[in-house]
């Protein structure tokens, strides 16, 4: 993984960000001392507060929303579907969700958008024989996010990489500021198996 870490403003927010890793994205992300600081260091904490909450949550969608809710923005958070189709597994994705490779496997790229606002973008390849029907028809049909369908299947996260596209707090924000990828896994009828391989990309608008 190679997150870069050591950045000097780390001491001065681990308490808030020990808040954020305790309860997986949900505790607030922003302090009342932080609305006096200047807007860099304001937008430079959400994004160190952000990265914390992405490394440790299982559910980005629950995440982004717990985010939206507390700077004031539109909690309902929808995938807007930018391509969608079912193709052969290549090799390392299927790997990845231990099915062999070549295997048909759904995949989505969508915007995960908050009102007006696109959060992230991602893409995601799914196995549908491990989901219900009904999580698949809503992967096909609708605009729900692959981690509001499987909730109800105990859904963890396995970071495989991530990487912060913002150096420092002394520049501006860059148009990606963090990507991640990571394994689904949920709870099947076959007991915990891979549901999919996410590769996340957050924009600028997240923390800014």
């Amino acid at each position: 993984m190679t997150v870069t870490t050591g950045m000097p403003t780390r001491r001065a927010f681990g308490r808030l960000l020990a808040g954020v890793l305790a309860t997986g994205g949900a505790a607030p992300f922003l302090t009342p001392a932080l609305a006096r600081e200047p807007p860099a260091t304001e937008s430079w904490a959400r994004y160190e507060a952000l990265v914390a909450a992405l490394l440790e949550t299982s559910s980005a969608t629950a995440t982004l929303a717990a985010w939206s809710r507390q700077r004031g923005w539109d909690d309902r958070i929808v995938a807007y579907k930018l391509e969608a189709d079912m193709r052969p597994a290549p090799g390392r994705i299927a790997a990845l969700l231990d099915i062999p490779e070549g295997e048909i496997v759904g995949y989505r790229k969508v915007a995960l958008a908050s009102g007006d606002r696109v959060l992230s973008r991602a893409d995601n390849w799914f196995t549908p024989g491990r989901l219900s029907s009904g999580v698949n028809a809503g992967l096909d049909a609708s605009q729900t996010p692959f981690g509001r369908l499987v909730s109800r299947m105990s859904p963890t996260r396995r970071v495989i990489s991530a990487d912060r596209l913002w150096a420092t707090p002394h520049e501006a924000a860059p148009a990606e500021v963090f990507r991640l990828s990571a394994v689904v896994s949920g709870v099947t009828d076959a007991g915990l198996k891979p549901l999919a391989v996410v590769n996340e990309t957050y924009q600028a608008v997240v923390v800014t």
